[in-house]
C-alpha cells in the first residue's frame, strides 16, 4: 500500500499520538510503583470524565466529579489498601451515590437522579473497576494487558486497510471488517503465546496461553463495539478530542479494559 493511502486512511496523526503514548505508558511502566499509579489514576479519571460527558449535560458538572472522585477512591483503594476487595469501594460509592440521589428528591425529579446516579456507578464499573487490578499485577503481565490490545489494533487496522471487505458490523463501527477482525485475533493469539514463554519458560502452558490470546483478542475487539455503541447511542463520533488521530481517552483505552477483564478472569489458570 502507498504511503498516500495510508496517511489518507488517518495513519500519520494516529502513528504520531501512538509514539508519544507509548513513551509516557512506557516510562510510568518502568518506573512502577506511584507513578504508575498516577498514570493509571490519571487515565480512569479521564476515561470516567470522557463516558460522563456523553451522557450527561454539561449543566451536571458537580455530579460529574463526584463520579469521578469516586473511581479515584477505588484506584487508590486498589493501591493503597489491597487487603480488601474492589467490592469495598463500589459498596461505599453505591451508598453515596443513593444519599446523592435522595438529596433533593421530589417525584417529579426522582426518574432523572436515580438515571444520574446509574451513569455514575456505571463509569466506575466500567473504567477503574476493569482497570485497577493491573496494579497488582508483575510487570511483565501490565505489559501483556496493554501490548495485547495494541497489538490486535494496529492488526485489524492494517488489514482492514489493506485486505477489508466485508464488514463485520456496520451499525455500530461501520469501518471495522472480517478481515480486520481475524487478523487482530490471530495477532492477540501471537502475542499471548510468545508472553507465555517469556514469562514461565519452558513449563507454560502453550493451549492456555494459546487460549488466553483469543479470550483477549475476542474481548478486546468486544470493548472496542461496546465503545462504540455508546456513542452511536448518542450521535457522538469520538469520546474526547485530546489524542490526535484516536480522539479521546476512552476510544484508546475501550479494548484494554475489556482485555484487562479477561486476564484477570483467566490469570489464575495460566500455566
Amino acid at each position: 500500500m502507498s504511503l498516500q493511502k495510508y496517511l489518507a486512511a488517518g495513519l500519520g496523526p494516529r502513528v504520531l499520538t501512538g509514539i508519544i503514548l507509548l513513551a509516557v505508558v512506557f516510562t510510568a511502566w518502568k518506573a512502577g510503583g506511584f507513578p504508575l499509579f498516577l498514570l493509571l489514576l490519571a487515565v480512569c479519571c479521564a476515561g470516567q470524565w470522557e463516558l460522563y460527558s456523553l451522557f450527561l449535560p454539561n449543566a451536571e458538572l458537580a455530579a460529574k466529579l463526584f463520579g469521578v472522585l469516586l473511581g479515584a477512591g477505588l484506584v487508590a483503594q486498589c493501591r493503597f489498601l489491597p487487603e480488601y476487595s474492589a467490592g469495598l469501594a463500589l459498596t461505599a460509592s453505591f451508598a453515596l451515590l443513593a444519599v446523592h440521589s435522595l438529596a433533593g428528591w421530589t417525584q417529579e425529579t426522582a426518574l432523572a437522579r436515580f438515571r444520574r446516579a446509574a451513569i455514575l456507578l456505571g463509569g466506575i464499573v466500567y473504567v477503574p473497576l476493569l482497570l485497577s487490578p493491573a496494579l497488582h499485577y508483575s510487570p511483565g503481565e501490565q505489559l501483556l494487558v496493554v501490548a495485547v490490545p495494541a497489538l490486535s489494533d494496529i492488526a485489524a487496522y492494517a488489514a482492514g486497510v489493506q485486505f477489508g471487505r466485508r464488514r463485520i458490523w456496520p451499525s455500530v463501527s461501520p469501518k471495522k471488517s472480517v478481515e480486520g477482525a481475524a487478523a487482530g485475533l490471530l495477532a492477540a493469539v501471537a502475542a499471548c503465546i510468545a508472553a507465555g514463554w517469556l514469562l514461565r519458560g519452558s513449563a507454560f502452558s502453550f493451549p492456555a496461553w494459546a487460549g488466553l490470546g483469543l479470550f483477549m483478542g475476542v474481548m478486546a475487539q468486544l470493548g472496542d463495539f461496546f465503545e462504540s455503541a455508546l456513542k452511536r447511542a448518542v450521535h457522538i463520533k469520538d469520546s474526547g478530542k485530546i489524542l490526535p488521530g484516536h480522539g479521546g481517552v476512552l476510544d484508546r483505552i475501550d479494548s484494554v479494559l475489556f482485555a484487562s477483564a479477561a486476564f484477570t478472569l483467566s490469570r489464575p489458570f495460566l500455566g
